[in-house]
């Protein structure tokens, strides 16, 4: 199971137009795609005003199907490119996590969300 998620950090210019066009956003790819998509706002961080979008998918081959779909929806895309007038250029990012442990709970309504990044490494130990 896969963590998809995109964030992107808003000018503060129109506000509520600005989230009025992600909620907009969030429910056109739901509709498109079928999937479960949320839609969070960064807070209590240095990137206060950061919206992020996820959402769980099984497998790769399914991120790349939902992709596929929004590429070619005219409706989507339209929204994409209002966007630049919300969004800082150059803040859009992607992440994908892989979960390690449990399973999310579709029906569970969830309020806030913590993640933790981390980098694995191997070292070896010294030689005597």
């Amino acid at each position: 199971m896969y963590l998809f998620s995109r964030r992107a950090r808003l000018s503060g210019v129109k506000f509520r137009e600005s989230i009025a066009w992600a909620t907009s956003i969030t429910e056109r790819v739901a509709q498109t795609t079928g999937m479960q998509v949320g839609l969070w706002n960064q807070t209590f961080s240095p990137a206060v005003g950061t919206l992020v979008w996820s959402t769980f998918v099984p497998d790769l081959a399914t991120l790349e199907a939902a992709n596929d779909k929004l590429m070619v929806d005219d409706a989507y895309n339209d929204l994409v490119e209002r966007g630049t007038e919300f969004v800082i250029p150059g803040s859009i990012d992607d992440s994908l996590g892989m979960l390690i442990h449990g399973q999310p709970d579709p029906n569970r309504h969830i309020e806030y969300v913590a993640a933790v990044h981390t980098t694995m490494s191997c070292m070896t130990p010294p030689s005597a």
